[in-house]
């Protein structure tokens, strides 16, 4: 019971802290939408290599980069002698490309982390001008009238 209710708060926290900057960048920028993430993990707290690398598949919240996002997936433990499968729930951020997560394997029942590709993108912004200007090109230019 005690862990059901650790895991409720943790996952709380983590929907908490990457919905915090979830409003749209710019009117003309897409909506993030979730993507796969392929990569390693190790599990803490076991022999080293024997049972704590392994390959990862996760899914992640948001394929923004410079983002939040938690994520939920699968590690296969090509080495370990008993549990060769994990099964996750983790919080990280998207960088360009790449993502890094940490969090806790449940069926291992031990904290991970993990690094791996995630095909992200970086939004783009539109170009507003200030009054008294007009945009031509990517730059404000002071309005001229002819």
């Amino acid at each position: 019971m005690k862990t059901l209710i650790g895991l409720t708060a943790l996952a709380s926290l983590v929907a908490t802290i990457a919905s915090a900057g979830a409003l749209p960048e710019a009117p003309n920028s897409r909506d993030s939408s979730p993507v796969a993430m392929v990569g390693i993990s190790y599990n803490f707290g076991g022999r080293v290599v024997d049972e704590t690398v392994g390959l990862t598949f996760k899914v992640l919240s948001s394929d923004r980069q410079d983002r939040a996002v938690v994520a939920a997936g699968v590690s296969y433990f090509p080495w370990a002698p008993k549990e060769k499968f994990g099964l996750d729930i983790s919080t990280g951020y998207n960088f360009d490309k790449v993502t890094a997560l940490v969090g806790y394997d449940l069926l291992n029942k031990k904290p991970q982390a993990s690094l791996g590709y995630t095909n992200t993108y970086k939004p783009t912004r539109a170009v507003t001008c200030q009054p008294g200007f007009v945009l031509i090109g990517q730059a404000c230019q002071p309005f001229q009238p002819a």
